[in-house]
């Protein structure tokens, strides 16, 4: 037993010089051993600094935003489209916008930064712009953005928009007392595309016949459009589809293109605001 005990003794003595060469030692809940405070501040400092650098680097910590963005994102043949342009410029001479032109299928964007150069900063800088397009006919549109930094315009980014076909009055709120004017517009995967045949009312119901010509057709999409004259309606929803009948065929083919609906209002309320000149003691 005093053998045992001596043992017993002699390692509880080594286990003590032991911890004292060490210094004061923590066993945290996750099993890190921190040695002393030194060693815990070292690790918290370098945390910090991966931390920082997750956060700060624009390929990990944020997201890359496209270099173009439009809005509404499916935009109707009735809809203005906002286009954005952004990115990242090297300096802080950033572009700005100079025209826009739109060549059917083609919508071109072209910016430009500051001439001379002499005062721009070597410093990566966020830049944008934005510009608004008139309501586009149905069609499958690029977008090309084009920046000139002195040197002549150079290829910055694209992308495609495709535009919804459907349909549209004129007014937008029609009441009973206003003539209505319909327009249909839709994407025809061909240059067939159909004409105005007829169109007739039945209660709610709106339908509108169309006749595709005959002859070989040229496979490039093309837009097309007609105009009906409604006149007068009732009060009331009402839904439309339009119709292509393929004459040369024997018999006849039938198929609905699309449709839509809107809404005749007994009266319209349209509220101004008059411009209040500011009053000042």
């Amino acid at each position: 037993m005093g053998r045992i005990a001596a043992d017993r003794l002699d390692l509880h003595d080594s286990l003590d010089s032991t911890r004292m060469e060490r210094g004061p030692e923590q066993i945290t809940d996750y099993g890190l051993h921190i040695t002393d405070g030194r060693t815990c501040m070292r690790i918290f400092l370098a945390l910090m600094l991966i931390l920082t650098a997750w956060t700060s680097s624009p390929d990990i910590g944020h997201a890359q935003e496209p270099p173009i963005q439009v809005f509404p994102s499916s935009p109707t043949f009735t809809d203005p489209v906002s286009v954005t342009v952004q990115g990242r410029w090297p300096t802080t001479c950033t572009p700005i916008l100079q025209k826009v032109s739109v060549a059917s299928p083609t919508i071109r964007i072209d910016g430009r930064t500051p001439v001379p150069p002499e005062g721009c900063s070597p410093m990566p800088t966020e830049w944008a712009f934005t510009t608004w397009l008139e309501p586009l006919a149905p069609n499958i549109y690029l977008i090309e953005v084009y920046i000139d930094e002195g040197a002549g315009p150079k290829p910055y980014a694209q992308r495609e928009l495709v535009v919804q076909g459907g349909i549209a009055v004129e007014p937008r709120m029609p009441t009973v007392d206003e003539t209505i004017q319909l327009t249909v517009a839709f994407l025809k995967g061909d240059a067939c595309i159909p004409a105005y045949e007829s169109h007739r009312v039945q209660a709610h119901l709106i339908t509108v016949e169309t006749l595709q010509p005959n002859g070989p057709c040229a496979q490039v999409p093309t837009p097309w459009s007609v105009r009906v004259d409604l006149g007068r309606l009732l009060v009331g929803a009402y839904t439309v589809e339009v119709y292509t009948t393929v004459a040369d065929t024997d018999p006849p083919q039938r198929s609905k293109v699309g449709g839509g609906g809107f809404r005749v209002v007994e009266r319209r309320y349209e509220y101004y605001f008059p411009f209040l000149p500011i009053m000042k003691p």
